[in-house]
């Protein structure tokens, strides 16, 4: 489908041409054109319209799987653990770690040797609080 923009540069074009159709006095060019202008009047509006649906829409999370108990068993999983675990005569329990594991593998469809580690366990978690530090002065 033609973008909105596509959409009015077809128009303004079609206006020239009705702008040289009257100065030419061709009342049929004329009245063609004007059916057209109308035509693309209508796929402006109907565009706009779908342009403003799209941007009202619920926007869909960036981050996540979209599946919250799987979320929620990523968000504790242990890197720490997950190495531990691959490592001979190493008692730890990582048994999260291995489910989480298979889940991703089995979410990609690749097979492999190792342990799958959820992207997330690399971001950054940052807590913020407001305030002034002990010792200094805001400006």
């Amino acid at each position: 489908m033609t973008n909105i923009n596509e959409l009015k540069e077809n128009r303004a074009k079609l206006m020239a041409r009705a702008k040289e159709a009257h100065e030419a006095d061709n009342a049929e060019t004329f009245a063609n054109i004007e059916k057209e202008i109308a035509d693309l009047n209508g796929k402006i509006e109907r565009s706009a319209k779908i342009d403003a649906f799209d941007r009202a829409a619920t926007g869909e999370p960036v981050t996540g799987t979209g599946d919250n108990r799987f979320d929620e068993q990523v968000a504790k999983f242990s890197l720490r653990k997950a190495m531990a675990d691959q490592l001979p005569d190493m008692d730890v329990d990582a048994g999260l770690e291995r489910e989480v594991s298979a889940e991703l593998r089995r979410r990609d469809g690749v097979d492999g040797k190792g342990i799958r580690v959820p992207l997330s366990v690399f971001e950054q978690r940052v807590t913020v609080k407001g305030g002034v530090k002990t010792g200094h002065r805001a400006a």
